[in-house]
């Protein structure tokens, strides 16, 4: 059995799908960030109905 040689073609290949799977999955964990982010943001609004804003137009 002799060792089976990589190309450096096969390497490439390998390594783009790797920077594939990688940018997908950083997407995607940006996209959950921004969605909890906004959850996070909009119960904190209904929550405490924010006083600057509602103070700033009343005082306006």
């Amino acid at each position: 059995m002799r060792p089976a040689r990589i190309t450096p073609a096969e390497i490439v290949h390998q390594s783009d799908r790797c920077l594939i799977i990688l940018s997908f999955i950083v997407c995607c964990l940006l996209f959950v960030v921004c969605c909890l982010l906004f959850v996070v943001y909009c119960l904190l609004k209904t929550n405490n109905p924010s006083r600057t804003t509602t103070n700033r137009l009343r005082f306006s």
